[in-house]
């Protein structure tokens, strides 16, 4: 019995069509309100004792659907688009900041080089897909650990 850490080998379905939908997602909240702000400093606050330890702490933003940069959410499940682009804003700062905390982002609004067979549905990887973020992932720290 080996333990799979998450990972399904799921074949390649695509990322749909245009016509995607926003799940629950359009909550009315903003990167202004009191839940986010305590969530980043929350996070500003666990890298600085990452940090102190010496531990780097790396949080990736998966690939989806490049045609969600076309709708007002930021994936399915996701906040409003001007909600995600804040946080992923205060991510980058961070790490500028701390040498030991490090955001990855392989979305990138949906600007990137994954390709439809990457993609199980609109919001997972395929196998490919998979495959293929985690040789960038391994990269990523082996370049941190050298």
């Amino acid at each position: 019995d080996s333990i799979n850490l998450g990972f399904m080998a799921s074949s390649t379905s695509g990322w749909g069509d245009s016509s995607l939908l926003c799940g629950n997602s359009l909550l009315a909240w903003s990167s202004s309100g009191s839940n986010c702000q305590q969530n980043l400093a929350t996070i500003a606050m666990m890298a600085d004792v990452l940090r102190s330890k010496g531990i780097h702490w790396v949080i990736i933003n998966f690939p989806m659907s490049p045609y969600y940069k076309n709708t007002e959410c930021y994936g399915y499940c996701g906040p409003p688009m001007q909600t995600a682009q804040d946080i992923i804003l205060n991510l980058n700062a961070l790490e500028r900041l701390n040498a030991f905390f490090h955001f990855y982002d392989a979305h990138t609004d949906g600007i990137n080089d994954y390709v439809y067979e990457d993609f199980y549905d609109d919001h997972h990887l395929s196998g490919q897909g998979a495959v293929k973020l985690s040789r960038r992932v391994d990269s990523i720290v082996h370049t941190i650990l050298k």
